[in-house]
């Protein structure tokens, strides 16, 4: 009798002992899982914030951006767009301007100028002349790839800036001092911007209009 109750005992302490041994291992087991899983998350951390970096580094750019005057004649000049060779300035109400903004990638380095003019149209011997200076100015960053100039369109400014013979119709002639004038603010512009870069980010987004 005494022999199968010890029997029974260490049974019984063997039987508790595999019971911890498994309880410890299948611990050991989450632990170690556990541990691959907060690893891997951590690793992925990791990759989302180099990701993260890379991205933030694709979208640095230098963008400048300046404003000058483009004014011209105030008074005894026609205006431009009215079609109306009556139609004489005689004073100022506005000035005019020229906003130039340039765009510049930082790790590919290429580069977009855009400037905007307030003036009724771009003559294109304006935007000849413009471009042959830039290129001078700035060999193998700018030229008639990368360089955008437009006007508002607006019909209350100073005319004389076409050569072309219907333009000249309306306008009267055409007036050498005012247009060397704006062209050469224009290049003034953009040289402002380029001095006026700083390192920026750009962002593009979307949304919905209801």
């Amino acid at each position: 009798m005494a022999k199968a109750l010890l029997l029974l005992l260490v049974a019984g302490l063997c039987g508790l002992c595999i019971a911890a041994q498994a309880q410890a291992n299948a611990g050991n087991k989450e632990h170690q899982v556990g541990g691959a899983s907060r690893w891997k998350n951590l690793m992925s951390r990791v990759r989302n914030d180099q990701d993260k970096d890379q991205d933030d580094a694709d979208a640095l750019y230098s963008i400048g951006q300046s404003k000058v005057d483009i004014t011209g004649p105030v008074a005894h000049i026609t205006m431009m767009g009215y079609a109306r060779p009556t139609q004489i300035a005689m004073g100022l109400l506005n000035r005019l301007f020229a906003r130039a903004y340039w765009v510049r990638h930082e790790k590919t380095g290429a580069g977009t100028v855009i400037i905007h003019c307030d003036t009724q149209s771009i003559p294109l011997r304006m935007h000849e002349e413009v471009i042959k200076q830039l290129k001078l100015e700035y060999p193998g960053e700018l030229d008639e790839n990368n360089v955008l100039i437009h006007a508002q369109h607006t019909h209350s400014a100073p005319g004389g800036l076409h050569n072309y013979f219907l333009y000249a119709i309306a306008e009267v002639g055409y007036a050498d001092v005012h247009f060397k004038m704006v062209v050469q603010q224009l290049v003034r512009a953009v040289r402002e911007a380029r001095v006026g870069m700083r390192v920026s980010k750009l962002y593009i987004a979307q949304t919905k209009v209801d």
